[in-house]
């Protein structure tokens, strides 16, 4: 067995789930208020930093069994942070092309976000964090399939008779990028010494998934699920061989 496959293989909800699990004693009184704003930031940077710590552990063990990837990994991903959509997506891109793998199905798209969203909800439902978030929450569990759904993810497309893999598309992807900018602003601490963030026009055109817990948490899990699923059809593969 590869050295990283535990991990890769262990699914990012159980993060939340602990930090969940570790609020189970606190009531939802309103003294308990001022733990929301702490707790949803320490969930949200540990499910950040272990899905970069998982691409990173991806792409090792992708150099190490597949030696045309290796050049690839030396040039492009060996001092790679995974935590941009960019850097993320060439990942993805590159897995896909190793497999020549096709599209996912429908079916299975649909399958990843019906279970992202139940996971998020198992967890969330009966938690003080919900009390804590309830407008935030609500919104999420509203909108969330229609403008995050399975169209908008793990995409194969052909362009010129070229194929182009998507891991996010559309809104998909400028709500990434807002859960980029907040990742960075709280694990360099940035907003301790500039005060304007976010900005006002950000917060003028709020749009849905600005400043929202729940639908980065959604999405990071939808992503954790595409790229194990595919590093399982690499791993299987592989076996084949042998």
């Amino acid at each position: 067995m590869a050295k990283h496959n535990d991990f890769i293989f262990s699914s990012i909800e159980h993060v939340l789930e602990e930090g969940i699990n570790a609020l189970s004693s606190i009531s939802d009184g309103i003294e308990t208020y001022p733990l929301n704003e702490y707790i949803m930031k320490s969930v949200f940077l540990k499910m950040t930093g272990f899905q970069e710590q998982k691409f990173k552990c991806i792409a090792w063990e992708l150099a190490t069994e597949d030696y045309e990837f290796r050049r690839i990994f030396l040039n492009d991903f060996a001092k790679e942070g995974f935590s941009t959509y960019d850097s993320k997506q060439k990942l993805y891109k590159s897995l896909m092309g190793i497999l020549e793998r096709s599209e996912f199905s429908e079916e299975v798209r649909k399958t990843i976000v019906d279970e992202s969203i139940k996971c998020i909800v198992k967890l969330i439902d009966d938690s003080t964090v919900k009390y804590w978030n309830e407008y935030k929450y609500n919104d999420f569990k509203q909108q969330i399939k229609s403008i995050v759904s399975y169209k908008n993810i793990a995409r194969r497309l052909e362009n010129k008779n070229k194929a182009v893999y998507n891991l996010l598309e559309n809104n998909t992807q400028i709500i990434y990028e807002k859960l980029y900018r907040s990742r960075n602003r709280l694990a360099h601490n940035t907003v301790s010494y500039q005060q304007n963030l976010p900005v006002f026009e950000e917060m003028e055109m709020e749009e849905f998934g600005f400043n929202n817990y729940f639908v980065w948490f959604y999405l990071l899990i939808v992503i954790d699920k595409i790229m194990v699923k595919l590093y399982k059809e690499f791993c299987d593969s592989r076996a084949e061989l042998i």
